[in-house]
């Protein structure tokens, strides 16, 4: 706690007790004669400052939490409260000032505030794997079962290696050549050619690209020019739309009205 002069100009300091020494760690003599202004700093808010002195000037109470600095230049949580103090004649002289450091109190919100939204945001990464998998096993077509469980199969480990990549970078934005190279490694990445500029994707439309990707190689490796020795893969990109050949040297893909689970994919999540 402090009281203040309210009769002398700015409101020095006229007391200080051991308590507010050890918040701030000032000595006596270093607060003594001053304005408590000498522990904002820059982050301190100034529309909690312009609180407290319309309260000083008005002679009322103010309870108010603003950032305030100690000695040693490290911020602390203030939550002060001023009231005015009259002399027994009724004279209007001092100042009271009560400061609790809430700074833990502070700490313990940002975290359940950050929990919060972690479990938030991994519920919604968790419900988009989720949808995937449930087209991936929807949109799979196959009169037999070993083959259906195969390419369901596939799917998932595709999205397990695009997990991983958006894990590596953090469920931040990614380069499109990254997330198209990852899909390409378990078919022969060494024999694709990727031309196009640095584009970067959201992290939430990696996954759907990719599986569309996936699907792509596959076709590929099965029906493409990956499913020869000499063949070569070219994916090509730019800003503008425009339509993309995704095999050269080898054999033509798949006939288009044997519709895999990419071409699905593609015409749904992809599209959006």
């Amino acid at each position: 706690m402090v009281v203040t002069d309210a009769t002398q100009d700015d409101n020095l300091i006229v007391l200080a007790n051991p308590a507010f020494l050890n918040l701030t760690g000032y000595e006596v003599n270093e607060v003594l004669g001053r304005n408590c202004r000498f522990l904002q700093g820059e982050a301190t808010s100034a529309a909690a400052v312009a609180e407290i002195r319309s309260g000083l000037r008005e002679r009322r109470e103010v309870s108010v939490e603003l950032l305030n600095y100690r000695k040693d230049g490290k911020p602390f949580w203030n939550r002060l409260h001023t009231s005015p103090i009259y002399d027994d004649d009724g004279r209007f002289v001092y100042h009271f000032g009560s400061q609790i450091d809430s700074t833990e109190y502070h700490r313990i919100q940002s975290l359940e505030a950050s929990e919060h939204r972690f479990l938030l945001e991994l519920d919604h990464r968790a419900n988009n794997v989720l949808a995937l998998v449930d087209s991936i096993v929807r949109l799979t077509k196959s009169d037999n079962s070993a083959l259906h469980a195969a390419s369901v199969q596939n799917g998932i480990q595709s999205l397990a290696r695009t997990h991983s990549l958006l894990s590596r970078r953090r469920w931040q934005n990614v380069p499109l050549r990254e997330a198209i190279q990852t899909q390409l490694e378990p078919y022969g990445a060494s024999r694709a050619v990727l031309e196009g500029p640095d584009i970067m994707l959201l992290a939430h439309a990696v996954q759907p690209l990719a599986l569309f990707i996936h699907e792509l190689a596959i076709n590929a490796a099965t029906h493409g020019s990956l499913s020869g020795k000499t063949g070569q893969v070219a994916i090509r990109w730019s800003d503008i739309p425009q339509k993309t050949d995704s095999s050269r040297s080898g054999k033509r893909l798949a006939d288009r009205r044997r519709r895999r689970t990419g071409s699905r994919i593609r015409d749904g999540d992809c599209r959006s």
